[in-house]
């Protein structure tokens, strides 16, 4: 049976539609977010690293200012939930499925250990 899942949609900067590379990233004041989402941020390194960049779920946007659903750093162990992303990340990329796959399970373990 063939697998027909949903397909994320690709990225959007400066009005152009582009194709998702999950190795590079983009200003975050050029990016078009998803609510719903998983991106990671970056302070300094364009290509947002998986172990050193801040993990967060995208709620909404007011002005230039990003609210995050819930966040973590790269190790994935806490979780801050319901916040404003901090001014000083420069840059952003969206997860991979596979980074989507992990930042869940762990976002639902740090949740289950938490009650």
């Amino acid at each position: 049976m063939k697998n027909i899942g949903m397909r994320r949609p690709p990225i959007i900067d400066r009005g152009k539609r582009l194709p998702c590379k999950s190795s590079f990233g983009y200003e975050i004041d050029t990016f078009e977010f998803l609510m719903g989402e998983v991106y990671l941020f970056h302070r300094s390194n364009v290509r947002c690293p998986r172990k050193s960049s801040l993990w967060g779920m995208f709620d909404k946007r007011v002005g230039t200012d990003v609210y995050l659903e819930s966040s973590s750093e790269g190790a994935l162990c806490d979780f801050v939930l319901w916040h404003k992303l901090p001014d000083d990340y420069r840059f952003c990329r969206l997860a991979t499925r596979e980074e989507l796959r992990e930042y869940v399970f762990c976002q639902t373990w740090f949740e289950i250990r938490s009650e």
